[in-house]
């Protein structure tokens, strides 16, 4: 169908239809379509045809060094962190039990941990609450997927070593392209 028949349709059929059949138009023939939600001033995108929103987990394993802020009393502190690794929407991180971050997510577990790319595309963070986990497997995926991390810790039983993950609730994105977008999950 050519746009000189789509606009000879639009015109025909009034606004009203003409806008439904545009919609209609391309969701059909567009093969990556998003449907944008507005819900609580918020942008939640939904990939339309697999239910997923942003990928961050690969944006996080292509870049895994960022920022990590939490709560200090009542000053916000940042240092640099490691992504370790993503299941479902829980994001993995390790920490020493005696540096005062693992003592800031005790008292405040709500944290931001914050990535950029090279070119600033994109810029991404994701928020939400800390919760630490003693399980074993995971101490040691931990160290066998991170060497640097294995030479400190050696041992998942390393009486310091700390796995937590960020049960992420909150996608923030920023890009040239598509300026700020947030995503809840």
């Amino acid at each position: 169908m050519s746009l000189s028949h789509i606009f000879y349709i639009c015109n025909s059929i009034g606004h009203f239809k003409a806008a439904v059949f545009y919609h209609v138009f391309c969701l059909t023939f567009h093969t990556r379509t998003f449907i944008l939600l507005l819900r609580a001033e918020k942008k939640q995108a939904l990939n339309f045809f697999g239910g997923n929103m942003i990928n961050y987990a690969e944006i996080l394993k292509a870049n895994p060094d960022g920022v990590m802020a939490t709560q200090d009393g009542n000053k916000v502190k940042t240092r640099v962190f490691h992504f370790l690794f993503a299941d479902g929407n829980k994001v993995y991180f390790c920490t020493n039990s005696e540096k005062p971050v693992y003592k800031q997510l005790q008292a405040n577990p709500n944290v931001s941990f914050c990535i950029f790319t090279q070119d600033f595309n994109p810029v991404l963070s994701i928020n939400g609450k800390a919760v630490f986990a003693e399980d074993m497997a995971l101490k040691k995926r931990a160290l066998d997927e991170n060497p640097p991390i294995k030479g400190i810790y050696q041992t998942p039983d390393n009486p310091v070593f700390r796995i937590f993950y960020v049960g992420v609730e909150e996608v923030e994105t920023f890009s040239f392209a598509e300026g700020p977008q947030t995503y809840t999950v």
